[in-house]
């Protein structure tokens, strides 16, 4: 049987359509003093609104981190997250919770150190099948944390990745038209699913 990359497998704009490059970035910032639980750590049901001006079709995930979320005296470790995504009516995308690494910068790593700051945007974990995100819908997505920290004081500040693109009726970005588009200007063959 001959190979078939997943891209292949994506949809495509119909006659009157075009899709555009984007990418969301929901930023998520925590910080607290004293020892501290898993269920003190964890957070749950944090809404990932999408825009009202397209339908978006979600084909990467990546997690980037602003510094490595430490835990200082007397101890210093790590603090390691678990993520689930969930639909709009609650319905979990996974079995159960996936280490945030499978979703760092760099898929060819997936250590702590492949979280930290690179510059641009992060290399994305790609999604698939593709997954279809109505426009002005929203996902709600759940962070649980591996393990308690006993340090004091505490601190972390991550940002998730969605990278995709959007799809448009073309009459939408004509001259004239009241409606814009928010996508970035950015341009890639994986996004547009021409990848080699």
């Amino acid at each position: 049987m001959p190979y078939k990359p997943n891209y292949a497998d994506y949809s495509r704009a119909p006659q009157g359509w075009h899709d555009e490059p984007f990418e969301y970035v929901f930023s998520f910032q925590n910080s607290g003093t004293g020892p501290a639980s898993v269920q003190q750590l964890s957070f749950f049901n944090n809404p990932l609104q999408f825009d009202p001006d397209a339908d978006f079709f979600l084909r990467g995930i990546a997690i980037l981190v602003d510094v490595g979320p430490l835990t200082v005296e007397p101890a210093t470790d790590l603090i390691t997250f678990d993520m689930r995504l969930r639909d709009s009516f609650g319905r979990p995308l996974d079995n159960g919770f996936i280490p945030m690494a499978a979703y760092a910068t760099s898929p060819s790593a997936l250590t702590a150190a492949t979280f930290f700051q690179v510059p641009g945007s992060p290399e994305a974990t790609p999604w698939y099948p593709e997954l279809y995100c109505p426009a002005n819908s929203a996902m709600m997505a759940d962070f649980q944390a591996e393990f308690a920290v006993v340090g004091v004081p505490w601190f972390y500040s991550f940002h998730l990745y969605f990278q995709g693109i959007k799809r448009f009726q073309n009459e939408d970005c004509k001259p004239g038209s009241t409606s814009t588009s928010s996508a970035t200007s950015k341009s890639s063959a994986w996004f547009e699913g021409k990848a080699a």
